[in-house]
């Protein structure tokens, strides 16, 4: 299945800053693929919001950095 990941710079996803398109057999799957994103951006110190998006629009997560703390954890 595919998924889209959009990487926003804050909680308010007024500026998105990055689009990734995803692979994954499930949900979990492309979830995990969106965690490893999240922590790359928490490594590099950047408070970011992370919108995971299944092909037919479905929105499967929503989840913010550490920094943005409250957002979709």
């Amino acid at each position: 299945m595919r998924y889209r990941l959009d990487v926003f710079r804050d909680a308010a996803l007024s500026e998105r800053v990055e689009r990734l398109g995803l692979s994954a057999p499930s949900d979990e799957m492309a979830l995990e693929q969106a965690e490893a994103v999240r922590w790359r951006c928490e490594c590099a110190g950047q408070s970011r919001a992370l919108v995971l998006t299944r092909e037919d629009g479905a929105a499967v997560a929503r989840m913010g950095s550490r920094r943005l703390s409250g957002y979709g954890d």
